[in-house]
């Protein structure tokens, strides 16, 4: 029998080497990318499953990790082969493959993976097309706003003359400046008196 020094070393397991908490994606959707799909026998050699590698493409804590799913097209029970079968029509969908002859059909295809968590690690409720995610960040256009438009300068006038001959073209008449303000009538002064000569017959 082996012992843990024979394994680990003469100071055994040391527990505080690997932290305990599990390390599994919180439930939501995933933007993935199929890196491996196969299709396998089942453990009793009667039915098959899709093997699925996916992994993380968004830009967050979470790239680069790896899903896995088992998809069971072809089982005994009936139950577990419908509900296999509906995810992966969902994923054929997803990826616009909806005729799959071969798994190497969904390799590099990306689409969003509905991740549930539970205590025994992550599974794939269901796939989504990555459409849906540009649907709805989508910015819509801003209305248009009418714009003022200045009128032309109003051109000379054109008189067409008898046939033949080239078009006469007037020139602008200047504006006509306004005339001077006239300043208000101003009293007309008395006359001055003459000497010696009565003011009333002046």
């Amino acid at each position: 029998m082996s012992t843990f020094a024979e394994i680990f070393g003469p100071q055994g397991f040391d527990c505080n080497s690997v932290n305990p908490a599990d390390d599994f994606l919180k439930s939501g959707d995933y933007v993935v990318q199929i890196i491996e799909s196969e299709v396998r026998p089942n453990k009793n050699n009667n039915g098959h499953y899709l093997a699925l590698v996916l992994q993380v493409m968004q830009e967050d804590e979470n790239k680069n990790r790896k899903i896995y799913d088992y998809i069971n097209i072809q089982n005994p029970n009936q139950t577990a082969e419908h509900i296999a079968q509906k995810s992966l029509a969902a994923l054929g969908r997803s990826t616009n493959i909806f005729q799959i002859q071969d798994p190497r059909q969904l390799l590099n295809q990306v689409v969003i993976a509905v991740v549930t968590r539970n205590d025994s690690g992550n599974s794939i409720r269901t796939y989504k097309p990555t459409a849906q995610i540009q649907s709805a960040t989508t910015v819509p256009p801003a209305p248009d706003v009418p714009q003022t438009v200045a009128p032309p300068a109003s051109a000379a006038p054109t008189y067409q003359m008898e046939p033949g001959q080239p078009p006469v073209v007037l020139p602008s008449v200047p504006a006509v400046p306004p005339a001077p303000a006239v300043p208000p009538a101003q009293a007309q002064a008395a006359p001055a008196a003459i000497a010696g000569v009565p003011v009333w017959r002046q």
